[in-house]
Order: structure tokens, then C-alpha cells, then sequence
């Protein structure tokens, strides 16, 4: 009579049901818990994972921040947007030097929608906004910026359309002037946390901002520790 694999199993000692499992077991078991693990890797990064999200984008360009006070600023406006830091995330980036090519970095950004914010010296506002990377303050809110934070709007010319063709350049800086930006100088959380490297720090959104409500409450953090949530 033909025993049955659990008679087999029963009349092994403890070393011989090792080696059984280890000659007819081992290498299918293996091959299920790979496969197991796979079918979990790929439905969690493709069905259940939640999707990462910036809810604000800062750029600070050509300074660098107080690295305690920098993290500690991150933290504070995860409080006030609801950042997880995880999977909703707050990024102030003091990464962009325009002698190391940050210009091209920041153009990609820009056109991938990922900057909010950038925050840098009035010279290279001025040339910023000519390029047409900056949204005008008053087309973003109705409130007077300028009034509220008892601080200046720093006007600048921005991009032309047109569709004029010539080897000339008639659109960059030959636009409209406008209040692309606000002014940070003074005593306020951004100069507390910066190198000092900005003689004139100007405050402006991005053209294609994705959170600019959340760029406005960065600035209210900014300037007066204000910017919480309704």
C-alpha cells in the first residue's frame, strides 16, 4: 500500500524531515514568497501607495539658510498646510546658485510646475521677471501686499507676447511693468534665517505656481508668523 505524504512525513525523525523539506519543499516555497512579495511591491507602489505631493515649493536663490532655522521653518509650515512630510511635503530649497547653473535647474522646475515660490535679489528679480517667470501680485490677490506687511511691492518689466519674427528680442523685459514682487528687507523670519548674502531679497510666485494660495501663506509666515489655516 502506497503511503500517503503525511505517513511519510510522521515516520521521519527531526534531521530526515529537515532534509525532506529542504529536497522537495525549499525551492517552491522560495519561488511562492518571491512571488508573493512581488504581487505586494507592485500593487502598493501602483494601487495603494498615496500619491507624494508639494504643497509648497520654495526656491532661495544665491543663499543660504541657517540650517536649524531652515528645518524649523519646514516644520512650521507643515503645521500650517497639513503636511505629513511624507507623503505631502514642504520643500524650502536653498540649492539654486546661478554660478553653478541653477539658471537651467530653475527654467526645468518652472516649466515642470514644481516651484511656488523663489526668493532672491532684486537685480536678478528684475532679469527673472523680463523672462516672464513671475505672476503679478495684484493678479493673485485682491489685497493690498504692500499695506499689510509695511513693506514695498518691487516692480519690474515682464515677458511680451508676440508674434513678431525677428533676430531681435522684443518680448523679454518688454512687457508690462508690474508688481511681480515684494521686498524682504527689514526684520522679518526670512532675514532671521539667512545668510545675509541678499543685499535686496524679494519675495515673488511663480508664473505657474501650483499652490500659490500656500505661497501666500508662506509669505504671512515670513513676515509675521501668520498663515494658518481657516
Amino acid at each position: 500500500m502506497k503511503k500517503s505524504e503525511k505517513q511519510k512525513w510522521m515516520e521521519l525523525n527531526q534531521e530526515q524531515r529537515k532534509q525532506y523539506f529542504l529536497d522537495y519543499y525549499l525551492f517552491p516555497v522560495s519561488v511562492i514568497i518571491i512571488i508573493l512579495a512581488i504581487v505586494c511591491f507592485l500593487g502598493w507602489h501602483f494601487f495603494l501607495k498615496p500619491d507624494e505631493e508639494n504643497l509648497l515649493y520654495a526656491a532661495v536663490v544665491d543663499d543660504s539658510l541657517d540650517q536649524e532655522k531652515q528645518e524649523q521653518a519646514v516644520l512650521d509650515m507643515q503645521d500650517i498646510l497639513g503636511a505629513d512630510g511624507k507623503y505631502k511635503q514642504i520643500h524650502i530649497d536653498d540649492s539654486f546658485y546661478l554660478k553653478d547653473g541653477a539658471l537651467d535647474k530653475i527654467q526645468v522646475y518652472l516649466h515642470s510646475q514644481q516651484i511656488d515660490v523663489l526668493i532672491l535679489d532684486q537685480d536678478v528679480f528684475e532679469e527673472f521677471a523680463g523672462y516672464g517667470y513671475f505672476r503679478s501680485l495684484d493678479e493673485l490677490t485682491g489685497e493690498d501686499l504692500a499695506e499689510k506687511y509695511d513693506t514695498d511691492y518691487v516692480y519690474a518689466a515682464g515677458y511680451r507676447d508676440t508674434d513678431e519674427i525677428s533676430f531681435e528680442d522684443h518680448e523679454t523685459g518688454q512687457g508690462a511693468t508690474e508688481a511681480y514682487g515684494l521686498s524682504l528687507e527689514g526684520k522679518n523670519r526670512f532675514t532671521d534665517m539667512t545668510g545675509g548674502y541678499l543685499e535686496h531679497p524679494v519675495f515673488a510666485v511663480a508664473v505657474d505656481a501650483p499652490n500659490p494660495e500656500n505661497a501666500l501663506k508662506f509669505l504671512d509666515y515670513l513676515m509675521n508668523g501668520e498663515g494658518g489655516e481657516e
